[in-house]
């Protein structure tokens, strides 16, 4: 092999190597971010805010999610009085955002004591999440869906109803919950035909020009995905390629083996 051969193929899989590292972190936590939500106007933050001072737990949380320039101090006394009311979104911000401690027991790692507290408030927080959204509450139906991995390593619940939570929230009109949906269908579903449901809503959220989905669907069909039983397409991989420089920039494509046309 030349040297110019072995220096193509260590390229290639570089590239291959940077594609799974980025859909790890992108499908990994999308649900966090509430990229849906667009920017309030003045009048409608203004209203949240009035019905936070008024005593309703749930504003406290949308004003706080809402606000662009909260400083720290004021985020933590929304999110701590929403919390104190019971409303479960704000208890399982609060408890994720204590990270639980890792202390070092001669050679191995053992976790730290402060750990079982930490998966007790998730614990709690989840039973209000529940209580909320059997009530009707969207914003808990979504956390419940959105953060199902989180309630599956601890063993809190099954992936199969983190889906059912972000389903119900997609119907209720949650603006982040149908990317969240398809996602969490296409990584996790129980069966071929939930996966394949999953990535038929992940292309509808891909041709309206969202970045993660458009990501996926390239390497879906450059790379195949057996657990849906999708062979290797490179004319379609091109088609989305082109979609993806399209939306997203040329150098979104950089990390696959095929690039846009428009680029050539």
């Amino acid at each position: 092999m030349t040297q110019k051969m072995a220096l193509k193929r260590n390229h290639h899989y570089l590239k291959l190597g940077l594609v799974v590292v980025f859909l790890t972190l992108v499908i990994g936590y999308a649900q966090a971010q509430s990229k849906g939500l667009p920017t309030p106007s003045p009048q409608e933050l203004a209203q949240v805010r009035h019905q936070a001072e008024s005593g309703d737990p749930r504003a406290m949380f949308q004003f706080l999610k809402k606000s662009r320039n909260l400083s720290n101090e004021e985020y933590r006394r929304w999110l701590s009085k929403s919390a104190e009311l019971g409303y479960g979104p704000s208890l399982f911000r609060l408890a994720k955002e204590e990270v639980p401690a890792i202390a070092p027991t001669g050679t191995k790692l053992m976790l730290a004591p402060r750990i079982v507290s930490h998966k007790d408030r998730i614990q709690q927080a989840h039973e209000h999440l529940l209580s909320w959204a059997k009530e009707g509450d969207v914003e808990s139906m979504y956390v419940l869906g959105a953060e199902y991995r989180t309630f599956s390593n601890l063993d809190i619940s099954k992936n199969n109803e983190g889906i059912y939570w972000l389903r119900r929230a997609a119907q209720a009109g949650h603006p982040d919950a149908p990317l969240n949906l398809a996602l969490a269908l296409f990584e996790s579903g129980d069966s071929i035909s939930e996966r394949t449901e999953g990535f038929e809503l992940v292309k509808k959220q891909a041709l309206s020009g969202n970045c993660i989905s458009l990501h996926l669907i390239c390497r879906a069909y450059i790379y195949g995905e057996s657990k849906i039983g999708l062979p290797r397409d490179k004319a379609k991989a091109q088609e989305w390629i082109d979609l993806l420089a399209k939306y997203c920039g040329d150098d979104e494509t950089a990390i696959y083996p095929i690039h846009s046309r428009q680029t050539k």
